[in-house]
């Protein structure tokens, strides 16, 4: 019964293998997947770029010493929320 099973598997998983090969046999279908997903890539990118450059701007604050800031940690939330809470 088991092996029954696991060949109807390896039949559904060859029939999609079949299907994504047709689907992208051609070179301009490759090329339109591509092209989705370029833009998730550079929103990506330019979402890194923004979290390193406030990052750097923050550590700048708090090596400067503002009294306003000296309650708050970078490196961990829970600590930050624990010392406003006091």
């Amino acid at each position: 019964m088991g092996e029954s099973t696991r060949m109807v598997d390896v039949e559904k998983l060859i029939s999609y293998n079949d299907d994504l090969m047709e689907v992208l046999k051609d070179r301009r279908d490759i090329a339109n997947v591509t092209q989705c997903f370029q833009p998730f890539n550079d929103f990506r990118s330019h979402c890194d770029s923004d979290s390193k450059e406030i990052y750097r701007l923050l550590q700048g604050l708090f090596s400067r010493g503002f009294p306003h800031f000296s309650r708050v940690s970078l490196s961990s939330n829970s600590n930050a929320k624990e010392k406003d809470h006091k």
